[in-house]
C-alpha cells in the first residue's frame, strides 16, 4: 500500500499554496493509495476530513488520514500520526514522546539546512523512524541521508513535503500491512513494516 505521509495544505498551514481537495487529487493521480494531512500543528477532526471527501469525491478505497508536524525544542520538526489532538509547539521530543506513548514519530527533514545528524541522533528511540529523502533536502543532503541509512540500519521514511500543486518530486511510503485507518498506519510503522521510495536516490554498487 503506497502512502504520502508529509504534506500540507493552504486550510491550515500558512506555509501551503495548495487546497486539501486538489491536494488529495493530484497524489492520487500520482499513483498512491492515500495520505496523511501533516499540517503544522494542527490535526484535521474526523468530520472536517469526511467533508473533505465528500466535497472532493475521493473514492472509498483512498484513504486520507491526518496527523501533524510539530516543531520541537530539540530536533526541529516531528511529524506526529495518532495523536489524539493538536500540538502547540515547543516541547521536546522527551516530552512529546512521553506525551503521547500512542503515537508514531518521525525526525522530518532531519539534513536541512547542511545539518548533519549524529549516529547518536538519528538511533534516538524517541523515534519510530528518520525521514530521509525529502524535496527541501538539498540534492546532497538527500544522498548522504540514504548513505546514512544503509550504514547504520535504522528505520526510515520518505516524504514529498507538499506545499504547492506543481510539486515535481513524489516520495510516498511502501507499507506491507493492509491499513484502514490511523490505528493500523500506527501499528505498521511501530512493526516497521514500511520502506521509503528514494527514486534516484539508491545507492550504485
Amino acid at each position: 500500500m503506497l502512502m504520502e505521509l508529509h504534506c500540507h495544505t493552504r486550510e491550515h498551514s500558512p506555509c501551503s499554496r495548495v487546497a486539501a481537495g486538489a491536494l488529495a487529487a493530484a497524489i492520487r493521480n500520482r499513483g498512491a493509495d492515500g495520505l496523511v494531512i501533516t499540517d503544522h500543528h494542527y490535526l484535521w477532526p474526523a468530520e472536517e476530513l469526511a467533508e473533505l471527501r465528500r466535497e472532493s469525491r475521493l473514492p472509498d478505497d483512498f484513504l486520507l488520514l491526518s496527523g501533524q508536524e510539530v516543531l520541537t525544542a530539540d530536533f526541529g520538526d516531528v511529524l506526529v500520526y495518532g495523536a489524539d489532538r493538536s500540538i502547540s509547539p515547543g516541547m521536546t521530543s522527551s516530552d512529546l514522546r512521553r506525551s503521547y506513548p500512542e503515537a508514531a514519530l518521525v525526525w522530518a527533514h532531519p539534513y536541512r539546512y547542511g545539518h548533519l545528524p549524529t549516529a547518536v541522533e538519528l538511533m534516538n528511540t524517541d523515534f519510530n523512524a528518520i525521514e530521509i529523502v525529502n524535496p527541501h533536502h538539498s540534492e546532497e543532503e538527500n544522498r548522504r541521508a540514504v548513505a546514512d541509512w544503509k550504514r547504520w540500519g535504522y528505520r526510515a521514511t520518505s516524504g514529498s513535503d507538499i506545499h504547492r500543486l506543481d510539486f515535481a518530486d513524489f516520495h510516498p511510503v511502501w507499507f506491507d500491512c493492509p491499513i484502514k485507518d490511523m490505528n493500523d498506519l500506527v501499528s505498521c510503522m511501530k512493526d516497521g513494516q514500511f520502506s521509503p521510495r528514494i527514486g534516484r536516490y539508491t545507492l550504485q554498487p
